[in-house]
C-alpha cells in the first residue's frame, strides 16, 4: 500500500501535543492510514460527504501519554531541512 516498494507504510502516526517544560503529554491523536479496526472498505465512497466521514473516521483521539515524556529529536535533512522524512527518525519500541 506505498508508492516506493522498498518503504514500508508509517502507520498508524500518532501526534502528541507536549509540554516540553514540564515533559508531559497534554494530548494526543492518532491517524490511520485505513479503516481503524483494520478492515478494508468494501467499496469506493460513493458521495463527497461518505468520503469525508472516512477521513474523519481514521483520525482518533487518544489519551496523553505516560509521564514524563521522553522527546526523540529528529535532526532536518540537509538536502530538505522542511521535510520530516519519516525513513531516518529512530522510533523507540512501545512509542
Amino acid at each position: 500500500h506505498c508508492l516506493q516498494p522498498n518503504i514500508p507504510v508509517h502507520h498508524p502516526l500518532r501526534f502528541d501535543v507536549v509540554d516540553t517544560w514540564g515533559k508531559r503529554s497534554l494530548g494526543s491523536c492518532t491517524y490511520h492510514v485505513w479503516h481503524p479496526e483494520g478492515r478494508a472498505y468494501d467499496e469506493p465512497p460513493l458521495t463527497a460527504f461518505e468520503a469525508s466521514a472516512r477521513r474523519a473516521q481514521r483520525f482518533t483521539r487518544e489519551g496523553h501519554a505516560p509521564w514524563p515524556v521522553e522527546l526523540v529529536k529528529a535532526e532536518p535533512h540537509p538536502r530538505h531541512p522542511l521535510t520530516l522524512d519519516l525513513r531516518y527518525v529512530t522510533v523507540r519500541a512501545g512509542a
